[in-house]
């Protein structure tokens, strides 16, 4: 029977809590990215958000029965939901080119060409998807790799690590080099669970953990920001050193997360833990019931404080994703399918 994990669900919510949140920064209609401190905000949560779901993603990597099998199982969760909402999503872009009155209806436009091309050789707009379907298919050699003792371990982190390094030097096509920029997290969160992980809770708990964790959030903070502020261009060969600054919000935020996720309770659990649950779904949609709260917040009420659209984006977003997902998805065998959900027929009682 596989263990269950509370505090790993709720690191999973906690990342698609961010998602939402990243997300309600706005740039269409209004760019609140012209704000020094949403600007701010929305590069720190892209550092944390997108390192969390890898981490959580190669924590919770299974491998049993078959290839064949375990790639059916990835197609059916991750690839299939992928195509469905990411050629939706290409068709809302291509519309407005050629119906001219859909052209508030979306941020970007695209021919249908471009859209095509776009999409199946690049992952389309969210290359998330993509990436981690690839990385999850190509793990099982990863993993056989760091089970054959600490010469497997040293290889499979060293070229996670080298990829990471050399990122921009590797082709986006099938997003190889998105791929290349979140391998790594994906390996450390496999090395966690398979490395004796209630030892290694311990450790992750201690106050040392979380003072480091601060000390390299605060750290990496400052770098970052300041570099987004000033936007000078560091030469080629300094590119890694940026990538590493990156590396300290990201490593730094997972720890403190990762302590408050273990600690919560009560209400807080509940939040968490049913996005946790729900986190593909809500990805998913997130795009769809951002078009309709940023219309009602912003094109109607007119509403424009930079706080308040962020907030009441968020707050109206996780509350229509959640519903959606728990009372219209999860009762329809359909929906479970194309969603990429596991469907859970109700017994009836006689």
């Amino acid at each position: 029977m596989k263990k269950n994990y509370p505090e790993i669900t709720r690191l999973r919510g906690m990342a698609i809590i961010m998602v939402l949140l990243y997300h309600s920064i706005l740039v269409f209609p209004i760019n609140l990215h012209e704000i020094e401190w949403c600007k701010n905000l929305h590069t720190l949560l892209w550092y944390v958000q997108m390192p969390l779901f890898f981490l959580v993603s190669g924590f919770c990597y299974s491998y049993t029965g078959s290839y064949f099998k375990y790639f059916l199982k990835k197609a059916k969760r991750i690839l299939i939901p992928h195509l469905i909402f990411g050629l939706a999503d290409m068709t809302l872009r291509v519309l407005p080119s050629y119906i001219p009155e859909l052209a508030g209806m979306v941020n970007q436009k695209v021919t249908f060409k471009e859209a095509i091309v776009s999409f199946f050789l690049y992952g389309g707009e969210d290359p998330f998807l993509r990436s981690l379907f690839i990385m999850s298919v190509a793990f099982p050699l990863v993993a056989w790799i760091m089970n054959h003792g600490m010469l497997g371990k040293t290889v499979a982190f060293t070229g996670a690590g080298l990829a990471f390094l050399f990122q921009n030097s590797i082709t986006s096509i099938q997003c190889l080099d998105y791929i290349s920029s979140f391998l790594i997290y994906y390996v450390i969160g496999y090395w966690c669970k398979n490395a004796h992980y209630e030892t290694i809770k311990k450790k992750l708990l201690s106050t040392n953990a979380l003072l480091g964790g601060i000390v390299l959030l605060a750290v990496g903070s400052i770098l970052v920001c300041n570099y987004v502020a000033t936007g000078i261009s560091l030469p080629y060969g300094m590119i890694s050193v940026l990538k590493l600054w990156g590396v300290l919000i990201a490593l730094g935020g997972a720890l403190i997360a990762y302590r408050f996720c273990v600690h919560m309770g009560g209400f807080v659990d509940n939040i968490f833990t049913a996005a946790g649950k729900y986190s593909l779904t809500m990805y998913l949609l997130c795009g769809y019931a951002l078009v309709v709260s940023r219309t009602i917040i912003v094109g109607k009420l007119g509403i424009t404080t930079p706080v308040m659209v962020i907030v009441f984006n968020f707050l109206v977003d996780f509350v229509v994703l959640w519903f959606i997902s728990r009372y219209v998805i999860k009762p329809c065998r359909f929906l479970c399918f194309i969603c990429g959900m596991n469907y859970e027929k109700k017994n009836k009682k006689r």
